[in-house]
């Protein structure tokens, strides 16, 4: 996995994080996580 920012994107700039995943199990794992980091806050 690979985390960078998003500055290189058209209206984005480094404030904004770019995910780079390769296998679906993994962003799934991913989109797990955050969704427990967000149902704490």
């Amino acid at each position: 996995m690979l985390i960078r920012d998003a500055s290189s994107f058209a209206f984005l700039d480094e404030s904004f994080l770019r995910f780079c995943i390769l296998r679906p199990e993994d962003n799934a794992m991913l989109l797990s996580e955050l969704k427990k980091l967000v149902e704490e806050a």
